[in-house]
């Protein structure tokens, strides 16, 4: 497939994959020199009235979020070949791809789910459903962490009522729809009922879609895959799962929040994000004290080699659980220096003394630690 060389500021590499919403590529900020994705918005995203001002103004919401476990925006260019989102790039395997060498070991179920429900309270705070959660949208940092990719069905809360069909071409025919008479957006095998329904959704809809991803990452298999969208989106709406303890080995309590996040009515499910995140810190807890499985393998074992071509087929009885283990921790990693003009040595002398006095009130007040101090650096 043909791509400009160029786009601004940005160099386009490779083509990285496509989605309902547009085009991904992988580019090169020749500015600031660092690798970011480019995503070449559909034409047909303006082609309804006020729909580009609206999709605009969704991308503006969803940059101002800040969550480790969320993909940043940078930019939006507009161009003659239509409209770009330049984003951060997220190099790691999509839980999608790890899940091509069976279920994920219940302790890193347990981190992942914990980071995701992280970044979906973050958005939901905003104001912003996700609405297309899937574990083709999440990667595994090379850091050990979940990272929420995809925000391209985005919708303001109180407004997320689907207004056109972006049904993932690679799950669906539009034309066998026939379940929900209303327009639909978003993956069949990850829809809330809500959602497959084409009713308005809220942020329930998405921890909805949250149990989905635990689930398949938990036991392997999809809570309501069938054998075509149809029938997918029906046992969605109507059918029970089985509960996630008939598949795996998994603690109770991971077992019973997965059952409660699939649950059919809305007011069944746990009341937001943040209350799922409560409910899997004594879990988290659990596994950091050894409650789970070893931690002595680091989470920065993720192979920089990884890619997110299928793993090699196995037989049944090799397939091991894909574990990261060991302890995480979010830092904060401040380097300051005095700039501006010719610090001569005089001028150096007066002025690092009440320097060096403000850094380290600031490291005593939040409780940090000073590493290396370089001339005027700290």
């Amino acid at each position: 497939m043909e791509y400009p060389e160029k786009i601004g500021p940005y160099r386009i590499e490779n083509r990285l994959g496509t989605g309902g919403m547009g085009t991904v590529y992988q580019a090169y900020d020749e500015r600031l020199r660092r690798r970011v994705a480019l995503k070449q918005v559909h034409p047909e995203r303006a082609t309804r009235p006020d729909a580009r001002e609206r999709f605009l103004s969704e991308v503006r919401a969803v940059a101002r979020l800040n969550h480790p476990s969320l993909i940043h925006i940078y930019d939006i260019l507009e161009t003659s070949e239509g409209d770009w989102i330049v984003m951060e790039l997220a190099e790691g395997p999509s839980l999608a791809s790890l899940l091509a060498a069976g279920p994920l070991a219940p302790d890193l179920v347990v981190q992942l789910a914990q980071e995701i429900a992280g970044g979906l309270a973050a958005a939901h705070e905003a104001g912003i459903l996700h609405r297309d959660l899937k574990t083709e949208n999440v990667v595994l940092t090379r850091d050990g962490r979940a990272k929420i990719l995809d925000f391209g069905l985005a919708a303001p809360i109180g407004d997320a009522e689907p207004d056109h069909a972006e049904i993932d071409a690679a799950e669906i025919d539009a034309a066998e729809l026939a379940v929900s008479p209303g327009k639909l957006a978003g993956t069949p095998r990850a829809m809330s009922p809500e959602q497959a329904l084409g009713k308005r959704g809220d942020a329930r809809s998405d921890l909805f879609a949250l149990g989905v991803l635990l689930y398949e990452l938990a036991t392997g298999s999809s809570p309501f895959l069938g054998p075509g969208p149809a029938e997918t989106l029906a046992r969605v709406c109507h059918e029970a799962h089985h509960p996630a303890q008939d598949h795996a080995d998994l603690p109770r309590q991971l077992s019973e929040l997965i059952d409660r996040l699939l649950e059919k009515q809305p007011d069944a499910r746990p009341a937001g994000a943040t209350e799922v995140v409560e409910a899997l810190e004594p879990m988290v807890r659990a596994v950091g004290e050894g409650g789970g499985a070893s931690t002595a393998v680091p989470l920065t074992a993720v192979p920089e080699s990884f890619t997110e071509a299928p793993a090699p087929t196995k037989p049944a009885e090799d397939v091991q659980p894909f574990q990261l283990r060991g302890e995480r921790r979010q830092l904060t990693l401040l380097c300051c220096q005095l700039v501006g003009g010719a610090l001569d040595p005089e001028v150096l002398f007066e002025v690092l003394p009440p320097f060096q006095t403000v850094v380290n009130e600031a490291i005593e007040r939040y409780e940090g630690h000073l590493r290396d101090v370089q001339g005027h650096r700290f």
